[in-house]
């Protein structure tokens, strides 16, 4: 069978062997206003009143796993697909009666990975207190003047129902997003440099057209267009490189840093991307970046940006695979 990077698999034989299938029950049951539980009867005709008919369900277990030390995971919020599952308590004077089959539906977070990672509502309002409490912390704590948002490779959105009965694709969803993050920042800092990562917002990567029936990892759709709510005023490091890319933002007047690294070739891939930028307005610096924490590379890498110099070449398109955790699937 065809695994290789950024391609479909195509032919072949797989064998999977003593494989078991056990009912998940509600493991992982989140409860917000926006991603209700509801317990119906077998037939459906009734729906049964948490509070009423059963106490309310919650998973003590979501989002507290220990977390496994890795740089891509937090010691907070982190989650697993392992842990007991709460059951339905019946009250005192239930509806539901001994023997009675149940049908649950609920929302559940998309783990990915062994890194057990999970992805932030687009949907959900409260979201925004938060962030705006940490940009006011931030902002009083260190006197912070540039800020970096966090939008990169988002793998689950717009399966939640939405406030006020709104339909928006994720695309649409995440450029109102965005465009919320920079007011909450400019609400504290109206002077600050924003920079943001650039593959949820580039025609050519994460937010590109798709085939129909295609998605990016567990989306509801796809991201094209969710650059419409990036001020241009937003600063792109960029993480790609590729020459289409960079004159993309370049064009709708994004500064751009470019983001690379040596982790896995040799100091000429970096000047290749080095010499692809150096022909794009508005790129004003290059920053390391190492997707597998080999830190024993920086030392060549600023080694050589500090003597680096455009060549009298054209600077040519770097040909690569799609980096395996961010391009389209």
């Amino acid at each position: 069978m065809d695994v290789s990077v950024g391609a479909e698999p195509t032919s072949g034989t797989i064998w999977f062997d003593d494989i078991s299938i056990e009912p998940a029950g509600l493991l992982n049951v989140l409860r917000r206003e926006l991603v209700p539980l509801v317990v119906k009867s077998e037939d459906g005709k009734t729906t049964y009143v948490e509070g009423v008919d059963y106490k309310r369900v919650e998973d003590r277990s979501l989002g507290v796993a220990p977390t496994r030390g890795d740089f891509m995971v937090v010691s907070r919020g982190t989650y697993d697909i392992k842990h007991a599952p709460p059951s339905i308590q019946l009250t005192s004077a239930s509806r539901i009666k001994e023997g009675d089959v149940l049908l649950a539906s609920f929302y559940s977070p998309t783990v990915l990975y062994d890194k057990q990672q999970v992805t932030v509502s687009i949907s959900e309002p409260l979201v925004f207190d938060i962030m705006d409490e940490e940009v006011r912390r931030v902002s009083e704590a260190y006197g912070a003047k540039c800020f970096m948002m966090g939008y990169d490779e988002i793998r689950s959105a717009g399966w939640e129902d939405q406030p006020g009965g709104a339909h928006l694709t994720p695309a649409e969803l995440l450029a109102k997003h965005v465009t919320r993050s920079v007011e909450i920042i400019h609400k504290y800092v109206p002077d600050a440099k924003i920079f943001v990562w650039s593959d949820m917002f580039d025609p050519y990567h994460n937010a590109r057209k798709l085939d129909e029936g295609r998605h990016y990892y567990f989306v509801n759709g796809s991201w094209e267009g969710s650059w419409e709510g990036l001020p241009s005023s937003v600063g792109i490091v960029n993480w790609i490189g590729r020459k289409e890319s960079l004159e993309w933002f370049s064009g709708r007047g994004h500064a751009q840093i470019i983001s690379c690294s040596n982790d896995s070739g040799p100091i000429d891939r970096v000047a290749r991307r080095f010499q692809t930028a150096s022909a794009v307005p508005g790129v004003i610096g290059y920053m390391y970046t190492t997707w597998g924490a080999r830190y024993e590379n920086m030392p060549a890498f600023f080694k050589f940006l500090s003597t680096w110099t455009p060549s009298a070449q054209p600077a040519a398109v770097e040909q690569h695979p799609a980096h395996a955790e961010g391009d389209v699937r």
